[in-house]
């Protein structure tokens, strides 16, 4: 109940910036009384469980102090970085079914060593939820698209996504790395347009065309190249997210480092923190 509270909160925030185009730090506060929801029904991270796989001690009310933040960053960053990710045809729902399949992987093989008799089939329920309501939706939103999804469905589908990495927090370390790995793609083009506008001076808040998916087709690509090229990357991160799960914390994480590193070098081989001509363009709602 408290997942279907927050996710209607999301939804009709995004709804409500849909018909009145509201200011920034207005959504944001709409998201934060999101993740507000989930704290309240007590979904934050296990912070002391990993802490201590990890020999190191957490007593709860430190652990209630570190999860607060970490769970409105989490809502925070899921729904403004798929809000942002919904600039092409198909491109949103399209990546948040990939991203979701592989957390439903990841939920299934937990599922079957019983990993928590509470957690399992919340996640299960959130994966097979989310992929069957966005394949029903993506025949109609591929290019041309006939129905738009919106930031009423952007920030759901972004709600509903973090708080899928928040419930995979519930252990071994490596689970929710697994699953934020997974989730990649939003991250990496967010990261990109935050990094851009700070080197290029820009405001943080103002969208502009210089996202993957703007420059990809200032590269030459058509629409459904630039969405299928979304798709490979989003399944690429998705596999290795995936990968990853299965072998010990400490080698997980050189593999993430390694993967890290090269994204970032590949972004700024292709020019994409770049802002001249198009990409520089404010873009018009």
């Amino acid at each position: 109940m408290g997942i279907l509270g927050g996710s209607a909160i999301a939804c009709f925030v995004g709804l409500v910036d849909d018909i009145l185009d509201i200011k920034p730090w207005q959504k944001m506060l709409g998201q934060m009384a999101a993740a507000v929801v989930l704290l309240a029904v007590g979904i934050r991270p296990s912070l002391s469980i990993i802490a201590k796989s990890m020999g190191l001690d957490m007593t709860p009310g430190m652990e209630l102090l570190l999860g607060i933040p970490i769970v409105i960053f989490f809502v925070l960053g899921a729904t403004n970085s798929l809000n942002l990710l919904d600039g092409l045809d198909g491109l949103c729902g399209g990546v948040t079914v990939i991203i979701t399949l592989g957390m439903l992987f990841l939920a299934i093989h937990l599922s079957t060593w019983r990993f928590s008799d509470e957690g399992d089939p919340v996640r299960m329920t959130i994966c097979l939820g989310l992929t069957g309501g966005v394949l029903g939706f993506l025949p109609f939103n591929r290019h041309p698209a006939k129905i738009f999804m919106g930031d009423a469905g952007s920030l759901l589908l972004g709600f509903a996504c973090a708080t899928l990495m928040i419930l995979f927090a519930e252990d071994v370390p490596r689970w929710w790395m697994a699953s934020i790995v997974i989730f990649g793609l939003p991250i990496l083009d967010t990261a990109t347009a935050l990094v851009r506008r700070l080197l290029n001076k820009r405001p943080l808040f103002v969208s502009d065309r210089g996202h993957i998916y703007d420059q990809l087709m200032d590269h030459g690509y058509s629409l459904k190249r630039s969405v299928a090229i979304c798709y490979g990357l989003a399944g690429v991160y998705a596999a290795i997210g995936i990968v990853m799960s299965q072998i010990r914390t400490r080698y997980a994480l050189i593999v993430y480092l390694i993967v890290i590193i090269l994204s970032a070098l590949i972004v700024w081989k292709k020019g994409f923190l770049k802002m001249d001509g198009l990409r520089g363009a404010v873009k018009k709602n």
